[in-house]
């Protein structure tokens, strides 16, 4: 459904493994942002050692009024991988003051510089995420991993915007090298934003399961879509176990954004699993500390 910022969202859908999904809009779309709504990467309980965590969205641009997203698995089990994705598009035309870009493989730390044409100070700023790789530098056992996103100003002349992205890849004995995140930028103008037909909040969760009921400002809401921006999950140092865990899986995100009673509901998933195999009993154990930051937008007609 279009708005007057000829906003339209569209998702989640479903990618598994290293597939695709086509997003179909309603007009020709003119500028398109992309990322995870809810991430799901398992290994093999026999694998001990992992080097490779890498799982990444890309697209070759939109055709019409279509975009095919495709995802790239590096070191997880393909087949037991899987992601949701949503995708935000101007249609149409790009109105004034809406801003919307992907930029991959940002190494941890840096940013990727965004020139906003939304001709004033931002009143929407957000980062999604979209990719990561994560590699150590030799066989390890894993003690903690997470990625995420976010935007800086950057004080200028012409509104400029940092898409900053970081992070972290904790093993008993290596450290992780040549990581890189993606990302994606939604900026729209406080003018633009006061057109009406559109809003965004932030939202964090540490616990497993959660449920948001979000107030949003236009009086007929429709069409929610749900980002992750960030994820980190932290298991203990087996210190006594003869050698660290294993990685198992991990899931973080939600999916299926309704509507309910004039907000925005999601129910969140925040799940981390190692693998201890005989040393420890249950051998398999969850995260210690886990924790996802969110972003929930709505358009309306």
């Amino acid at each position: 459904m279009s708005n007057p910022l000829n906003l339209e969202i569209q998702g989640p859908q479903y990618i598994s493994g290293t597939g695709s999904t086509t997003f179909e809009f309603s007009d020709t779309v003119t500028s398109c942002v992309f990322g995870f709504s809810k991430i799901n990467a398992e290994q093999e309980d026999s694998v001990e050692d992992m080097q490779d965590f890498t799982l990444q969205l890309w697209t070759n641009g939109a055709n019409g009024s279509t975009v095919t997203v495709n995802q790239t698995v590096g070191g997880f089990v393909p087949d037991e991988t899987y992601s949701y994705v949503t995708c935000l598009a101007t249609v149409g035309s790009t109105p004034e003051g809406v801003t919307l870009a992907n930029s991959a493989k940002m190494p941890l730390g840096s940013s990727a510089l965004v020139t906003s044409s939304i001709g004033g100070p931002p009143a929407l700023c957000l980062g999604v995420l979209s990719g990561f790789g994560l590699q150590f530098t030799d066989d390890t056992d894993l003690d903690g991993i997470g990625a995420g996103v976010g935007v800086t100003m950057v004080p200028s002349g012409t509104p400029e915007i940092m898409l900053v992205g970081n992070g972290s890849l904790i093993g008993d004995e290596q450290a992780a090298a040549s990581n890189t995140v993606s990302g994606g930028l939604i900026c729209i103008s406080a003018a633009a934003l006061a057109a009406g037909g559109f809003n965004g909040t932030m939202v964090a969760t540490a616990g497993q399961t959660n449920i948001w009921e979000w107030l949003l400002s236009n009086s007929t809401p429709a069409t929610p879509g749900l980002f992750l921006q960030s994820f980190y999950f932290q298991w203990p140092i087996a210190f006594g176990l003869g050698g660290g865990p294993w990685f198992q899986s991990i899931t973080a995100g939600g999916s299926n954004p309704t509507i309910s009673s004039g907000g925005l509901a999601v129910t969140a998933y925040l799940n981390g699993y190692v693998n201890y195999g005989e040393r420890h009993s249950p051998n398999q154990q969850p995260a210690t500390y886990q924790t996802a930051n969110y972003v929930c937008l709505a358009a309306a007609t």
